[in-house]
């Protein structure tokens, strides 16, 4: 046993080498360096042989600049000479065990690039846990090298709290949403936000899991889609403008069964694909639920390019005009989406709400003198005063696709294109019965004028 403690006593510190063969030891050496190594050396054999390991394992751990222990090497001799030296059995047996469990470490630690494969975080941030002592080490023999391992126990609890998550993109994408949104899912408890891996920026991501529970839930609530459900989802938030969009709350009326909606088959983004009996949920506090967004949180130019009912596609037309020029990858400030919402209205969402194609609203809002911002957007405020059926919000009248257009010259009058069913019904424009003042139907006189048919509601 004094010949196993002189062993270890050059691991504690390598100036007391072989402190009982010494031919220089002195009186004065034996008392600064031998016999403190010495004394020390006793608490490692009672723990053997875990509290030898942790002892190596943190010099290990704090000899941060290179690797090593910072012990000129003083750890791997020991294991050297313990071979070379002739020890007696119990004395060999201890020392064999000891390195056979530090040659068979892997099956209790991970390599550190291991661990960032798994809970998705940065080997140096790992490495400085773990140096730390934040996570358990395990001592490893490699070769002629020993080096610390990541305990997998304490993985495995680390893995559990950083479970597999998604970016707020990937997770927008797979539902067919903007951004915003799924923060605001996140707010309303239908995901769950992911706590940050080591190492990684604080940017906000969802549970992987949490995400798949939620769209089960949305899929258990939609029947495939039949012709009685002709509204789409995607179609009906044209028409919301002025700011962020209620996706988040009708997703989540629909995953909770407050609101009948189906869903198409097809590979296209889940919001894609969602459609509704009737135009008039509208009218539901689903729809009215508007998000307040974050001063913090970043929007992409996706996210202003839905705020604004303009299609993503096609927004790098507009992407100068409203946000100069610069990277088209980009981030806005809420600040300056919420101020570009409020200030434009685009032809889309004049389309969209009146019901008209969208060469039709834009002519419209031109004949009616709405100031133009640029080439298909305008001033929101000059389109409420002088589209005054704008923000009225009549039921849709099934069928109807009307075509507004202007004769050349520009100074012809507005021509409107009506359907008429088979059994003579006449479907009129949405803006053609406001401005006759049958916004719920009613009755129209027509009146043989001899160049035409006049019309005139009855009163």
């Amino acid at each position: 046993m004094l010949k196993l403690v002189c062993l270890i006593a050059p691991v504690l510190d390598h100036r007391a080498g072989r402190p009982l063969t010494l031919w220089t030891l002195s009186l004065d050496k034996a008392r600064d360096y031998i016999v403190p190594a010495l004394a020390s050396s006793w608490p490692l054999l009672k723990g053997w042989p875990h509290a030898f390991e942790d002892f190596i394992a943190d010099r290990i751990n704090k000899h941060a600049k290179s690797r090593g222990d910072e012990n000129s090497g003083a750890s791997y001799r020991f294991l050297q000479r313990c071979r070379k030296q002739q020890l007696s059995t119990p004395v060999r047996t201890v020392v064999d065990g000891f390195a056979e469990r530090s040659r068979n470490a892997t099956d209790r630690g991970y390599t550190g690039q291991q661990v960032a494969d798994l809970v998705g975080s940065q080997v140096s941030a790992l490495v400085a846990m773990r140096r730390s002592g934040k996570i358990p080490s395990v001592l490893a023999l490699d070769g002629h090298r020993l080096h610390v391992l990541f305990e997998k126990q304490a993985i495995t609890k680390l893995l559990y709290k950083f479970q597999p998550r998604e970016r707020v993109e990937r997770a927008a994408g797979r539902l067919g949403i903007p951004s915003y949104a799924v923060r605001h899912l996140v707010d309303l408890g239908c995901l769950e936000a992911a706590p940050t891996p080591p190492g990684r920026s604080n940017k906000l991501t969802v549970r992987e899991r949490s995400l798949s529970s939620f769209v089960d839930a949305l899929d258990a609530q939609m029947p495939q889609a039949t012709g009685n459900y002709p509204y789409k989802l995607e179609k009906l938030m044209l028409r919301l403008g002025g700011g962020p969009k209620p996706w988040a709350a009708v997703l989540a009326a629909i995953a909770k069964g407050e609101l009948d909606a189906a869903v198409s088959p097809g590979s296209r983004r889940l919001g894609d694909r969602i459609r509704f009996r009737t135009d008039e949920v509208l009218t539901l506090p689903a729809f009215a639920h508007r998000p307040d967004l974050s001063a913090g949180a970043p929007l992409f130019k996706s996210d202003l390019a839905d705020m604004l009912s303009l299609s993503i596609t096609n927004f790098s037309r507009y992407s100068d005009f409203l946000l100069g020029p610069g990277d088209h990858c980009r981030e806005v400030s809420v600040a300056q989406a919420l101020d570009l919402t409020k200030a434009i209205i685009s032809t889309t969402e004049i389309a969209a709400r009146l019901r008209l194609h969208h060469t039709s609203a834009f002519r419209l809002a031109s004949q009616r003198g709405v100031l133009v911002k640029s080439n298909g957007l305008f001033d929101r405020a000059s389109a409420e005063e002088l589209i005054t059926e704008l923000f009225e919000h009549d039921p849709v009248i099934v069928g109807l696709d009307p075509r507004i257009h202007r004769s050349d010259g520009g100074v012809a009058p507005l021509v409107v294109h009506a359907a008429i069913d088979r059994d003579g019904r006449v479907r009129l424009p949405c803006h053609l019965r406001n401005r006759l003042g049958l916004r719920k139907g009613g009755i129209v006189r027509f009146e043989d004028v001899g160049t035409g048919l006049l019309m005139n509601p009855v009163s």
